[in-house]
C-alpha cells in the first residue's frame, strides 16, 4: 500500500512538471501566485496550500489529464441494479473509467487541453464528490491515501 502510495505521488509529479514545461504561461502564473501568496522568506508548508488557489487548480487539472489509476480499483454490487438501462447482477465486477469520464466535455471546452483555469472558480474538488473528477474513487472504496497523496503533491510542486 506504501509503495502504491508513492509510485502514484512521483507519477502524478512528473505529470505536472511535464505539462508546465509544455505551458510556460501556466508555470509563470502559478510562480507569481507562489511569490506573492507565499513570498520568498520560508519555505511552503501545510499552512500556506489553502491559499495557493492556482496551485490547487494545476493539480486538479493534472488528475483531470492524467488520472494516477486511469482505471479505479474494481468495485462489485452488492445487489441487482440497473444503471444507463441496463440490468447489472448483483456480485459483478465493474470497472470505473475515469479516464474517459475526465475526458467528456461536462460543459468545458477541449478537455484534452492542460487549462487549470477550468478549475479556478468551479468549485469541483478531487474527495469524490463531484463526478467529473474521480481521481481517488469515490464513496467507500475511494482512496484511503487521498489526503496525504494530495498534499505530498502539493507541497512537492510548490
Amino acid at each position: 500500500m506504501l509503495l502504491g502510495g508513492v509510485e502514484t505521488s512521483n507519477t502524478i509529479i512528473e505529470w505536472v512538471l511535464a505539462e508546465l514545461l509544455k505551458n510556460p504561461e501556466i508555470m509563470k502564473k502559478l510562480q507569481y501566485e507562489l511569490d506573492h501568496m507565499v513570498g520568498h522568506e520560508h519555505v511552503v508548508d501545510e499552512n500556506d496550500i489553502p491559499k495557493l488557489k492556482y496551485l490547487q487548480a494545476v493539480v486538479k487539472e493534472n488528475f483531470h489529464l492524467h488520472p494516477p489509476l486511469p482505471l479505479l480499483i474494481p468495485h462489485e454490487n452488492m445487489q441487482d441494479c440497473e444503471v444507463g438501462g441496463y440490468h447489472i447482477l448483483a456480485k459483478t465486477c465493474i470497472n470505473i473509467n475515469a479516464w474517459a469520464i475526465h475526458r467528456h466535455p461536462f460543459g468545458s471546452e477541449n478537455p484534452w487541453d492542460f487549462n487549470p483555469e477550468r478549475f479556478v472558480r468551479s468549485g469541483i474538488d478531487v474527495k469524490g464528490t463531484n463526478f467529473q473528477l474521480l481521481p481517488f474513487g469515490c464513496g467507500r472504496k475511494m482512496c484511503v491515501g487521498l489526503l496525504l497523496g494530495l498534499m505530498i503533491v502539493q507541497l512537492a510542486l510548490a
